[in-house]
Parts: structure tokens; C-alpha cells; sequence
């Protein structure tokens, strides 16, 4: 906008690098447009099922990497406000995967240690405290996980995960 207002009131003045200026700010405000869209789309907690979810509502496949022109042509900013709500589920149930995935990567370099106790074992060493609270920690993830509405997809592996904590 700056640059068309010195191409507009610059002496003498500049009317055809104004008309260039004043296009490429008309083309950006088209493209802002598209910014939530784009977002929505190259979100990488998308999976095949929500591009299965977007291909029902627009009736058309479409990729992460499809060309904006595509999606102009679809006139995808129609749908603008159900991508980002398909893109937001995609991201949370996203969060919960690797939530899972790093819960399980803590407990893989941990050594459990026994000793023999009365007839029976228990733990022995440095790492009980570490453990113990790794342990509650991760229970009150998984119940919290398990209480979302975007845990549907992995119901089965975090009730199965809560349920080996709790053993635990």
C-alpha cells in the first residue's frame, strides 16, 4: 500500500509502476484468503482419514502438496470454515498419538531392579522414586487422554495403556 501511495503522489507521477504496485496488493489480499486453507491442509497431523473426511466434503481428493491453483479452482474457500474444524480434530487426536508414543519411549530405557522380600520381590535402587512418579504421572495422562473426545481413534490403545500403568 506504502508504494502505491509514492507511485500516487510522487512528482511526476508514476502511473503504471502504481497499476503494478496496486495489482500485486490485489493478488495479495486474493492469496490471504487462502492462508487458513493452506494451513489447514499441511497440517501434519493429517492422516487418511481426514483426507478421506475432506475428499466428502469436497468432492474431490486432494493431497498435502496440491497446487494452490487446484484448490482455487475447487473454490475450496467455500469450506474454508470445516477444513480448519477437520484440521483442529486431526491436530488434537495428533497430540495424543505422540503423547502415547513418548509415554512409552520414557518407559524403554528404565531398569527395573528386584530384590527378594519376605517370600515375594520388590524394586531396589536409585530409580524407584523415578519410576514411581513416572508411573503416577503417566496414569493421570492416560485418563486424561482417555476423557477426550479426540482419543476415539486410539480408545484401544490407551485403555490399553492405562490398563498396563495400573497393573503396573
Amino acid at each position: 500500500m506504502k508504494l502505491v501511495n509514492r507511485f500516487n503522489t510522487s512528482i511526476p507521477k508514476m502511473p503504471k509502476p502504481e497499476k503494478v504496485a496496486k495489482d500485486i496488493v490485489e493478488e495479495m489480499t486474493k492469496f490471504r484468503e487462502y492462508i487458513p486453507i493452506i494451513r489447514s491442509i499441511c497440517n501434519p497431523g493429517l492422516k487418511e482419514r481426514h483426507f478421506d473426511d475432506i475428499k466428502n466434503l469436497i468432492e474431490k481428493r486432494i493431497e498435502k502438496n496440491e497446487k494452490l491453483r487446484t484448490l482455487m479452482q475447487l473454490r475450496i474457500e467455500k469450506y474454508k470454515d470445516k477444513l480448519e474444524e477437520i484440521s483442529e480434530t486431526a491436530s488434537k487426536e495428533f497430540s495424543n498419538e505422540r503423547t502415547l508414543n513418548k509415554m512409552a519411549d520414557d518407559w524403554a530405557p528404565l531398569a527395573f531392579l528386584c530384590k527378594e522380600y519376605r517370600g515375594s520381590f520388590i524394586l531396589e535402587g536409585e530409580a524407584i522414586e523415578q519410576i514411581t512418579a513416572l508411573l503416577d504421572d503417566h496414569i493421570i495422562k492416560a485418563q486424561t487422554m482417555k476423557g477426550s473426545p479426540f482419543a476415539k481413534v486410539f480408545i484401544n490403545e490407551i485403555t490399553r495403556w492405562e490398563n498396563n500403568l495400573l497393573r503396573t
